[in-house]
This record gives C-alpha cells, structure tokens and sequence, in this order.
C-alpha cells in the first residue's frame, strides 16, 4: 500500500483502489499532500496567496510560491516586482540610473536619491549643491550669504547686505573688514583715487583696507612713510621726501 505513516489513519489500504485512508483534511492516494491552498507536507501550512496579486489560492506544494500576476512578487505575490510601485497596480518608478539608488522608488512613487540629489524623480540638485546632474557644492560664505543654497545653474550665493561676489565673501565697494563690511572712511588726500572716483568721494579700498598713495601708509591711509612729510591730497604720492643727507644723520633718524 505504502501510506504515508504521517497522513494516513493506519498503513491498510482499500484492497480494489489502494487508497489508503488519510487524515482530515489530508490528500492523495498514498495521503501525502497537504489540503488545497496548503504546502509543505507534512507541516502544512496555509499558502495565503493575496487574492489581488496572485492567480489562484493555490500555491507550489513544496515551497509555498503563489502563482503572481504580471509585475507582482513575493512568496504570498503580496509586492510589486523590484522598479514598480503602488501595489496591486503596480507602476514602473522611471527612476534615472544616474541619480538613484537601484532605480527603486518608495510606496509613493518617490524614487530613492543618490547623495546630492532631490525630488521626486531626483531630478534637481540637494539645497546646498548647484549644476544637475553633476550637483557640485556651492560652498557659499556662511558669514556673508543668507543660506547655504545657491542658484541651480550658475551656483551663484544669495549675498547680505552690503556683501558681494559669487561666494559672497567681500564686501561691497568702498566698504571694508568682511564680514562686517562697514564704511572705510579711507582719508581722501592719502588714497589712489580710481576711474570714476572723485577726489571728494570715498576713498578706494583694495581688499580689506584702504589703498594708499605710494608715500602713505596707515590702515586709513592718514600720514606719511618714514622718510616722507608734508601730507597732501594735492600730491600725487601724498608725501614728500625728507630728503635727508646720508652723510649728516644717522641711519636710524633719516626721518623728519
């Protein structure tokens, strides 16, 4: 007869069929299967295929895989296939490979970003990162940008007041000590005047001071060099030469 001794009531079976007679719920002629919708004999457990994922009830006998729908995954077909979302339904994510992690998306259809990236298809720049799709840093002046973002194209920072330049890390003309940026007030008869500067308006700056004639100095440029007198807004050089004879004084007081 050869019943299975974990199906079957007893091991005799019918003397004209040779089915033997099985437990409840027990199935096949030798009592070796499990119910329908049932696998993994003799422990039978329930396939609990899902009804909206999978075609029949009914699984694989000996690994309990559900029969699943086109796009549909999972042992129990309860998941959309690895690139698609919104189960049953089941949507391609259209994911760009070059901006996402696996081309997978979550529940919402919201692909899942590489470092740097954002959206909902990762289709721009984090804040803080400019030039999609190679979103480089914007590495804007904390001290003189209102934020750490930037224009997405050009990479351009949003500046304070009275701050300049594409990092905003200067200030603006003829102010001074960044990142304050305050009004130089440079002496107008020690500093080179520019084009387009007038002699009665400030005065030039040159990074974070005063630019000074060639015989001032000063970090307002308000007097003379050693060796120079005579501070004027009418010279050129601001000061003139003492002009003292090398022979008459000494090296350290050549000054007057």
């Amino acid at each position: 007869c050869n019943c299975n001794p974990e199906g079957a009531t007893n091991l005799v079976c019918d003397q004209s069929t040779g089915r033997c007679p099985c437990r409840t719920r027990i199935r096949g002629k030798k009592c070796d299967l499990c119910p329908l919708g049932h696998f993994n004999f003799p422990r039978c457990k329930a396939c609990n295929c899902n009804t909206a994922g999978s075609h029949s009830f009914m699984c694989n006998e000996l690994t309990g895989e559900c029969p699943c729908k086109d796009k549909i995954a999972g042992r129990q077909c309860d998941r959309c296939l690895w690139g698609f979302f919104n189960f049953p339904d089941c949507w391609w994510c259209d994911c760009d490979p070059l901006t996402t992690k696996d081309e997978i998306c979550d529940n919402t259809g919201s692909c899942v970003c590489k470092d740097n990236f954002q959206g909902h298809r990762c289709q721009k720049c984090m804040t803080g990162y400019y030039g999609f799709p190679l979103c480089i840093t914007c590495n804007c002046n904390v001290q003189g940008s209102e934020s750490q973002s930037c224009d997405q194209a050009s990479g351009k920072c949003t500046c304070k007041k009275n701050v300049i330049g594409w990092k905003c890390d200067m200030c603006a003309k003829d102010l001074v000590s960044f990142p304050a940026c305050t009004k130089c007030n440079c002496d107008p008869g020690g500093t080179v005047v520019l084009p387009g500067q007038s002699k009665v308006g400030s005065a030039s700056v040159l990074g974070q001071s005063c630019m000074c004639k060639m015989n001032v100095q000063g970090t307002l440029c308000d007097r003379c060099r050693f060796g120079y007198f005579n501070f004027s807004a009418e010279n050129p050089s601001g000061c003139t030469t003492c002009g003292c004879s090398t022979r008459g004084t000494m090296a350290a007081m050549r000054g007057c």
